[in-house]
């Protein structure tokens, strides 16, 4: 059984979906072409910093982990380790940070094309 209802709120039309007797969703069914759209660099700028994060905090960890064990912190691999984890995580929020920037550039250049025209 499937019961909809549409609701128009401060200009947005909302879907409400009720599937069976637990499932509620609340979906835009506004057209979505007024977003702009995603580039590339936007994906590879947001992938790079995810990645770069959490390989630090998983490095953190097993530092952690290691140190817990008592392990030998006089092999090689340690030392790329921790040298990952002071470079790749200021690094991965940096990145972040740019990809932050650029997409409040980008609205707010959207946002003032939209008032002119």
């Amino acid at each position: 059984m499937e019961i909809t209802a549409r609701q128009f709120v401060r200009g947005r039309t909302f879907s409400l979906a009720v599937h069976g007797a637990t499932t509620l969703g609340l979906m835009n069914t506004q057209n979505q072409t007024d977003d702009l759209p995603v580039k590339r660099i936007d994906r590879i700028l947001a992938f790079s910093s995810v990645v770069l994060i959490g390989l630090s905090i998983l490095c953190f960890i097993a530092i952690i982990v290691a140190t817990a064990v008592h392990a030998d912190f006089g092999v090689p691999i340690w030392g790329v380790i921790f040298t990952f984890i002071n470079v790749a995580l200021p690094v991965g929020v940096l990145l972040f940070f740019v990809l932050l920037i650029m997409n409040l550039v980008r609205r707010s250049r959207a946002a003032k094309q939209s008032r002119k025209g």
